[in-house]
C-alpha cells in the first residue's frame, strides 16, 4: 500500500472519533447554558459579516452552525439556568461555535468517504445537491427570491390567508424587515448594557473619590480596591467589558421577540403576525431524539423558528426567508384543482419574467412568445423564440423544481430532474430550430399565422430557461455531453431565473450576450477545469473585461496542471446589490472600463444594419490595449472631423484569426461615405493580406453603414 493510502485510511478510521469527540463537546455546553442565550448568541454570531464590503468568506462563520446546536437543543427539555460563570461564558460560546463547525465538516468527510467511488457527473451532480442542501442557504439573492415570491404567490394570496390565516403579502414584509428589526433588538441591548457600564463606572469613581460608600456601588466588582486604583479611563473601558459580559448571560434579549414586538414594528395586524410565526414554528421536545442535527434538509428547513412560552426566536435568517413557500408547495398539493392551477402560474411567471428579462438585454428584437407548429397531425408549442440581427433564442421555460428526496441524496430522482428541466427542453428547442431551419409556418395562440424569418447567418441559441436555482451545478455539464442529452450540432444555455436577472443588470448592450455565450462556451470544452456556480463565469466576465479563462486554462496546462480550479468571483456582484437594497450609494461594476468603446459598442448593437454582432463580437474579442489604441485614433479623428467638417478615417489590424483588418469613418455625406468606406476596405485588406476587413461609417452620431469583406 503506497504511504498516502496509509495515511488517508488513518485519516478516515478516525474521523467517527473525532465527530464523537465534537458532538461530546455540544451536548455538555449546550446542558450548561440556557437554550434561548445559546442559540441566539450562536444566530447573531454566524450572521455576522463585514457591512462595507461584501465577502463570502466569513472565516468560522456558517449559518448551519446554529442550525444544528438549535437542532440538537430542540430534541431536549429547554435548558432554564445558565451554570457556568460569568468570565467562562464567551470561552464556552467559542468553544461550541469551533466543536459544531468542526462536526459538521466532518460528518460531511465520513459522508464522502462511504460513498462508492463513482466519478460521473450525475454523481457529482448529486452529491453537490445533497452537500449544499445542508450548507448552502442563499441559493439566489435573498431580494430577488422576495420579489419573483410576491408575484409568483399574488394570485393566490386569498387562498393563502384562508388557509394559514396571514396573507403572502404579510410573510413579504416580515421577511424584508426580520434584519432591520433584529438589528434594532441588538442595538437597544447592547446599549442599554454600555449604559449601565458608564453609570457603574460614575460610581466606582465616585467612590474613589470617598464621595460615596462601597454599598453604593451596587454590582459584584470582584477586587473592588484594585479597580479603583485605575486611572478613570480604564475604569470607563472595565466597567463596559463588564457589563457586555453580562450581556452573554443574557443573550437572548437580543434575539428572541414576541408578536407584539415584531407587529408593530412591521406595521401588520397581530393576529396575521401570530398565525405566520406559529405556522412556521417548533418547539423543545418537538423534535424526534433520532434526528440528525446536520443534515440536507434539516428539521428547520420546514419550521425555522423557535417557539417558547409566548416568545420566538430565528436561529438562522437566510433559512427562514426561504423556507415560506416550500411549506406553501407542500399545502397545495393536497389540492389538486389548486396545485394544477399553481403549477400553470408558476410556468407563466418564469416565462413572462424571462422574456422581459431577454428583451431588456435585446432591445429592439422580435419577439414570438407561445406559438404553435405542425408536423402531420402533431401540434407543437415553443415557449418564446426571439430573434436580434443574427441570433435566434429559442426558449423552454421549465418551472420544475429539484425534490427533497434528490436533495437528500437519491441518484434516480436527481437523474429524473435534469431529465425533465434540461433534456425535454433541449429535445423541443431543437425540433423548433428544425422547423425554423425548413421555412414551416407558425402560429400564434388564436391561430394566426406567424411568418419566422431565418436571418442570414443565423446563429441558434437553446436556452433551458428554470425558475429552480440552478447555477451551482450547471458549470459542471461540459460540452463532452457526459449526460447524453445533447446533439453536436448545439450546446443550450440552461439559466436559471435567478442568474438571468443579475446578468440583466450587468449587461449593458447586447453584443455582451452574445460574446459571454461564445465565452462560456469554450470554457465549458475543458473537462478538467472547475468553477463553482453560473454567476461566477459572470463574475470574471465582467470583472476581466471578457471571459478569457480559456487562455489561463491552457497556460496551466502547458505548465503541467492536471486540473484547474477558479476560485469564486462574486463578491463584488453581491457588494453592489448589499449596498443596492440597503438604500446605500455605490457604483455599478461594469465590464467596459473604456467608456469610448462602450459607446461605439451601444452604436454598433443599436443601428438596424443586419450582422451588426459579427462586428461587435470582433471589436470585443480585442485586447485592452488594442481597444485604447483603436479608441485613441478614434477620437483623434472625431476631433478633426468636428473642426473641418471633412471624411475622416482610423484603421487597426491584428494578425490574428488569419489578418482582421477594422476602419472606422466618419463623415458628413452619407453617399460619399458609403463609396470611400467601400473603396478603402478594399484597398487595406489587399495591401495587409488580411482574411477579413471591416468597415463601419458614422453618420449624424449614428453608425449607418457597416461593410464586411472576407
Amino acid at each position: 500500500m503506497e504511504e498516502h493510502e496509509k495515511i488517508y485510511d488513518e485519516w478516515k478510521k478516525d474521523l467517527p472519533v473525532k465527530v464523537q469527540e465534537n458532538f461530546e463537546i455540544i451536548c455538555d455546553i449546550s446542558g450548561k447554558i440556557n437554550s434561548l442565550d445559546l442559540i441566539s448568541y450562536l444566530a447573531f454570531y454566524n450572521a455576522l459579516h463585514n457591512g462595507n464590503e461584501y465577502s463570502d468568506y466569513r472565516e468560522d462563520k456558517h449559518f448551519f452552525v446554529a442550525e444544528a446546536v438549535a437542532i440538537h437543543c430542540l430534541k431536549k427539555p429547554i435548558i432554564e439556568q445558565t451554570i457556568i460563570s460569568e468570565d467562562e461564558l464567551p470561552f464556552a460560546f467559542e468553544k461550541i461555535q469551533e466543536a459544531a463547525l468542526r462536526f459538521c465538516f466532518l460528518s460531511d468527510a465520513i459522508s464522502m468517504s462511504e460513498k462508492p467511488m463513482d466519478k460521473s457527473l450525475l454523481s457529482e451532480i448529486n452529491l453537490t445537491l445533497q452537500r449544499e442542501s445542508a450548507n448552502i442557504r442563499n441559493p439566489g439573492h435573498p431580494e430577488h427570491h422576495l420579489s419573483f415570491s410576491k408575484i409568483l404567490y399574488k394570485p393566490f394570496n386569498d387562498k393563502i390567508e384562508k388557509i394559514f390565516g396571514f396573507s403572502h403579502d404579510t410573510t413579504i414584509i416580515i421577511r424584508k424587515k426580520i434584519v432591520e428589526f433584529l438589528r434594532k433588538k441588538y442595538a437597544t441591548a447592547s446599549d442599554e448594557t454600555i449604559e449601565k457600564g458608564k453609570v457603574l463606572a460614575k460610581q466606582l469613581i465616585k467612590y474613589k473619590k470617598g464621595v460615596v460608600g462601597a454599598e453604593s456601588i451596587g454590582s459584584n466588582i470582584v477586587n473592588l480596591e484594585e479597580v479603583i486604583n485605575k486611572r478613570e479611563i480604564d475604569i470607563r473601558d472595565l466597567c463596559i467589558k463588564h457589563s457586555l459580559t453580562q450581556l452573554y448571560k443574557n443573550f437572548s434579549k437580543c434575539y428572541v421577540f414576541t408578536v407584539d414586538e415584531l407587529a408593530e414594528f412591521c406595521d401588520i395586524d397581530v393576529t396575521e403576525v401570530k398565525n405566520f410565526l406559529n405556522t412556521y414554528s417548533c418547539q423543545f421536545l418537538e423534535i424526534p431524539e433520532n434526528e440528525k442535527i446536520y443534515q440536507p434538509l434539516n428539521y428547520l428547513h420546514h419550521k425555522p423558528i423557535i417557539k417558547h412560552n409566548e416568545s420566538y426566536l430565528i436561529p438562522s435568517i437566510p433559512l427562514f426567508n426561504w423556507a415560506v413557500e416550500e411549506v406553501y408547495k407542500k399545502e397545495f398539493r393536497k389540492h389538486t384543482k389548486l396545485f394544477d392551477r399553481y403549477t400553470k402560474i408558476k410556468h407563466d411567471f418564469l416565462l413572462d419574467t424571462g422574456v422581459d428579462y431577454f428583451s431588456s438585454l435585446l432591445p429592439e428584437s422580435k419577439i414570438y412568445k407561445n406559438v404553435f407548429y405542425y408536423d402531420g397531425e402533431n401540434r407543437y408549442e415553443t415557449d418564446d423564440i426571439i430573434v436580434f440581427d443574427n441570433y435566434v433564442f429559442v426558449i423552454e421555460a421549465k418551472a420544475n423544481v429539484i425534490s427533497e428526496k434528490a436533495k437528500s441524496g437519491h441518484k434516480d430522482k436527481t437523474k429524473d430532474h435534469l431529465n425533465d428541466l434540461i433534456k425535454k427542453s433541449y429535445d423541443q428547442a431543437v425540433r423548433t430550430i428544425d422547423f425554423i431551419e425548413i421555412g414551416a409556418d407558425f402560429y400564434d395562440k388564436n391561430g394566426k399565422l406567424i411568418v419566422i424569418e431565418k436571418p442570414r447567418n443565423a446563429v441558434f441559441q437553446l436556452v433551458s430557461l428554470t425558475l429552480e436555482p440552478l447555477g451551482n451545478i450547471i458549470p459542471k455539464i461540459k460540452t463532452d455531453d457526459e449526460l447524453n442529452f445533447f446533439s453536436e450540432k448545439y450546446f443550450p444555455w440552461i439559466i436559471s431565473l435567478y442568474d438571468l436577472i443579475s446578468i440583466n443588470d450587468f449587461f449593458e448592450t447586447p453584443s455582451l450576450l452574445f460574446h459571454y455565450l461564445d465565452s462560456r462556451s469554450r470554457f465549458l470544452e475543458y473537462n478538467d477545469a472547475h468553477i463553482y456556480e453560473e454567476m461566477d463565469l459572470v463574475g470574471y466576465f465582467i470583472s476581466r473585461g471578457g471571459l478569457d479563462l480559456d487562455r489561463f486554462i491552457e497556460k496551466a496546462k502547458n505548465e503541467g496542471a492536471n486540473y484547474v480550479y477558479f476560485d469564486n468571483e462574486t463578491d463584488f456582484i453581491n457588494n453592489y446589490y448589499m449596498h443596492l437594497f440597503e438604500g446605500r450609494p455605490i457604483k455599478k461594476p461594469s465590464y467596459f472600463k473604456n467608456l469610448k468603446f462602450k459607446e461605439l459598442i451601444s452604436k454598433i448593437d443599436n443601428s438596424s444594419i443586419p450582422c451588426k454582432s459579427l462586428v461587435s463580437l470582433k471589436l470585443l474579442s480585442f485586447n485592452r490595449n488594442s481597444i485604447n489604441d483603436l479608441m485613441q485614433k478614434i477620437e483623434k479623428i472625431k476631433k478633426m472631423y468636428y473642426k473641418d467638417d471633412e471624411l475622416h478615417d482610423a484603421s487597426i489590424f491584428t494578425m490574428s484569426d488569419g489578418g482582421f483588418g477594422f476602419t472606422f469613418m466618419i463623415g458628413n455625406d452619407y453617399e460619399l461615405l458609403e463609396k470611400r468606406l467601400d473603396q478603402y476596405i478594399s484597398f487595406k485588406k489587399n495591401q495587409m493580406f488580411a482574411k477579413t476587413w471591416v468597415g463601419i461609417a458614422e453618420y449624424k452620431n449614428e453608425i449607418r453603414i457597416i461593410k464586411i469583406l472576407s
